[in-house]
């Protein structure tokens, strides 16, 4: 018995943010906040800094938004995608997101509960960001493999604007989304007029330079701006390129493989000139690398699942997909899938 993935939707926030519209919101932030810092970057440099990394617009959740409703909106697109029993029979509701409103109810306890499911389920959290879509991926299909489950629900969720001092350009590269799929158990043969089957996975971990990127709880708060998400870019820019291409090199030389075998690159959206300098050192051609950054940027553990979703028309029948993750932690996962045919959406 293996898993594939049968179903897959996404969820944005309403409010689009574009240069000129964040150029007029940080100047609001930036008066309010302007005590906070010693260093005080100015609305207009980070509007032009989204401009100069390529980035049109992005989406930001607003006061009564957060990651919850976002996680129920992309459960909800599933059932109006595809026929309403997609979601019928449930073992399983697995939520990763490291900016939930609550410690606790759980956020997939919440989508359970809008689905009207009471005890016949287990719900479960997972506190992670930017790795989590193949991590989920590889847990679940461990737990379909070994608990016997017939069908989980895996929702990536992240609302990230909600954590960042717009004060400063790290603040940039940044939005909200989520993304929802369903994976189910059949035999290999019969999986063959679905959607996308699980062929391999590795994942790899560095702890050095594991505190380049922090978020420390706000239910800690002292009075400091501690809690803010932070990232220092030129450590994570350099590990994350290197790594990433020693990976992706050791993966195809152990599988015999080409690179060019991969009819599409589906990497973690986390800037557009890291995604280029990996692809340019793999060998791999650009425009077979998909991207949300546009009109997204890095919706942390919604980033690849969205990516999907978005593309999902592009794929054919056969095509074969590498799917790859690099986020906080340092942790880096990659893993081989095969598209096909999808058999429940609603025509």
């Amino acid at each position: 018995m293996e898993a594939y993935i049968s179903a897959i939707s996404h969820a944005e926030p309403d409010k689009i943010i574009s240069n000129e519209d964040l150029w007029k919101w940080c100047i609001d932030k930036i008066s309010r906040q302007v005590d906070r810092h010693d260093k005080l970057v100015s609305a207009q440099e980070i509007a032009l800094k989204r401009k100069k990394i390529w980035i049109e617009n992005t989406r930001r959740t607003n006061e009564n938004e957060n990651s919850e409703t976002l996680a129920v909106k992309a459960v909800n697109n599933l059932r109006i995608k595809y026929w309403a029993q997609i979601l019928d029979t449930l073992d399983w509701i697995y939520v990763w997101t490291f900016t939930s409103w609550h410690i606790f109810p759980w956020v997939a306890s919440q989508i359970a509960n809008s689905l009207w499911i009471e005890w016949r389920i287990e719900t479960k959290d997972v506190n992670t960001a930017c790795n989590s879509f193949l991590q989920a991926i590889i847990d679940a299909n461990r737990a379909i493999k070994s608990w016997d489950l017939k069908k989980v629900l895996v929702v990536w969720v992240d609302s990230i604007s909600k954590l960042l001092d717009w004060k400063y350009p790290a603040a940039v590269p940044f939005g909200d989304a989520a993304a929802g799929v369903i994976l189910e158990a059949r035999d290999f043969v019969e999986s063959k007029e679905n959607n996308f089957w699980i062929v391999n996975n590795r994942t790899y971990y560095r702890g050095q330079n594991s505190d380049a990127v922090t978020c420390k709880s706000n239910c800690f708060d002292n009075g400091t701006d501690k809690y803010y998400f932070q990232i220092d870019w030129p450590v994570v820019y350099d590990v994350w390129v290197k790594k990433t291409i020693e990976m992706v090199d050791s993966y195809v030389h152990e599988m015999g493989i080409n690179i060019t075998d991969f009819d599409y690159i589906v990497p973690h959206q986390a800037n557009e000139k890291m995604l280029h300098e990996i692809s340019k050192w793999i060998w791999y051609p650009e425009e077979r690398v998909l991207k949300t950054l546009k009109n997204n940027w890095n919706t942390g553990a919604a980033s690849i699942p969205l990516t999907l979703s978005k593309h999902e028309n592009k794929f054919t029948e056969g095509d074969r997909l590498l799917l790859i993750t690099f986020g906080a932690w340092f942790t880096l996962t990659l893993v081989d899938i095969f598209r096909w045919k999808m058999k429940n959406i609603v025509e």
